[in-house]
């Protein structure tokens, strides 16, 4: 996850975000992608950067059963890791390490513009928004779209019967931001 600031017009990428994230996760790419290894051989991985590594795993892998492994594993060393997955029991199984999750980099932005959680606006339909969607108990407003997966829709139910800084749109997509930003700013 990348943070830019506008300058002159021109997009810059934020790279005191990325100094933040290392320093508070003693998030180490290569120790991590060697860690991985050991921990499993099978693993082939794919479009890595600095801050995420993303690997190819095999079908008769048990993904849940690796990820907690792996948490496990980095737990023990004190370095924080977020670890997701995507097509669990398919032949298109997918695992993502990071550092970070989307709600550290809505806390870092709201220090960094100085701007209370109750101006913050979020929308979200997968997964990895759950972090976001959980700043509602601090003030943010979360719009839930309606074409959220399974597990960010339980989430934001349970939110919603806490705060009422949860809507549940109608519509996917922007229409359903549209439908969040009226309600939430009317």
């Amino acid at each position: 996850m990348r943070i830019y600031t506008n300058s002159a017009g021109k997009l810059l990428k934020n790279y005191e975000y990325s100094q933040f994230l290392k320093e508070s996760t003693n998030f180490n790419k290569i120790y991590i992608s060697k860690k991985v290894s050991s921990v499993n051989n099978g693993l082939d991985e794919i479009e890595s950067n600095s801050m995420m590594l993303k690997y190819n795993v095999p079908e008769h892998i048990n993904i849940k059963a690796l990820r907690k492994n792996i948490l496990d594993t980095f737990s023990k060393e004190k370095i924080k890791v977020l670890c997701g997955y995507k097509g669990e029991g398919t032949n298109n199984q997918t695992l993502y390490i990071a550092p970070f999750n989307k709600a550290m980099a809505i806390n870092y932005l709201k220090q960094y513009i100085n701007i209370p959680y109750n101006e913050i606006l979020i929308a979200g339909n997968d997964n990895n928004d759950i972090s976001m969607a959980k700043l509602s108990q601090k003030g943010s407003k979360f719009i839930c779209l309606n074409n959220s997966k399974p597990n960010l829709m339980k989430v934001c139910e349970k939110l919603s019967k806490e705060n009422k800084n949860i809507f549940f749109s109608l519509s996917p997509g922007a229409k359903g931001i549209i439908e969040g930003l009226l309600k939430f700013l009317s």
